[in-house]
């Protein structure tokens, strides 16, 4: 496989899971309304993991890139990260 469509094929089940994430865990169909604060228990490797993504997705750079550029620098106090961002 060429290194374009491998990037490609990462960065579909990157967006997979993470979708499929989203609408589960933190969407409420009910008010229409994303509530992250379900999910501010878990390390977002975690809940990637409890999607169903597969190790090598979890352990991958894009995950560790977004995971540090999103979340690792958010905090709701000095020492507890927050997912939601507030």
């Amino acid at each position: 496989m060429s290194r374009k469509k491998r990037h490609m094929a990462i960065g579909i089940c990157f967006a997979y899971y993470n979708i499929k994430g989203i609408l589960k865990d933190v969407y409420d169909p009910v008010t229409e309304n994303f509530d992250f604060t379900k999910i501010d228990q878990y390390d977002y490797r975690q809940w990637l993991s409890m999607q169903g993504a597969p190790q090598w997705l979890v352990d991958s750079v894009i995950v560790r890139f977004f995971y540090t550029g999103t979340f690792a620098q958010t905090f709701t106090t000095v020492f507890r990260p927050s997912v939601s961002g507030w």
